[in-house]
Formats: structure tokens, sequence, C-alpha cells
């Protein structure tokens, strides 16, 4: 598991992926815009050859801050397989380890 903010560098999620992870959860309250979720949530997947499952926080907070939401599970190859809205949602996706194992062999 990655928290928030750490999902934008890279060495986190490498260290997880070398001890084997095949898949990283990154819970997180980001404010920041749907593009940098996106690529930083994509990049963390292709770069280690692993599924991640990113949940974001959704709609207004105490201080009046709004977050986008936009919750998404993307694969090894950086395809995103669920894509949340911008409302409180239950997304899902079918992991599948057979092409992860395709992936990733010889490369680790």
């Amino acid at each position: 598991m990655i928290l928030c903010y750490d999902g934008d560098f890279p060495e986190l999620s490498r260290l997880l992926a070398v001890k084997g992870a095949e898949v990283i959860v990154r819970p997180s309250a980001l404010l920041r815009s749907f593009d940098i979720w996106h690529i930083t949530n994509s990049a963390r997947a292709y770069d280690n050859h692993v599924y991640v499952v990113a949940t974001n926080a959704v709609g207004p907070d105490a201080g009046g801050s709004y977050y986008f939401g936009h919750s998404m599970i993307v694969n090894p190859i950086a395809w995103r397989l669920a894509q949340a809205r911008g409302g409180e949602e239950i997304i899902a996706a079918r992991l599948n380890p057979d092409p992860l194992r395709y992936v990733t062999w010889g490369s680790k």
C-alpha cells in the first residue's frame, strides 16, 4: 500500500514490486488535477508491472475543499479497467494474474 502523495514518486512502488507485490493499493485525498492522478497511477502500474487500485476522496470537506473522486483500477500495461466518475461510486474489475505473469516474465 502507498498513501496519497507517495504515489507521485516511483521509489516506494518499486520497492513493493521488487518485494513481490502484484497489486498496489493507493488510498488518497488529492485535490490536484485529474490528469496528474491518471498519469501517476498509470505510471506506477506500468513501471512496475503491477495492478494499481487507487481510491480518491470525493466531495467537499469541512474546510471547503472539494475532492474530485475518479477512483480507478489500472492494469500492468496502464489501461484503466474501471474508473469512478465525480461522485460516490463503487467500482470493480477482475484482476487476472495471467497477463501479469506474461508481462513480468524475465523482467524481475
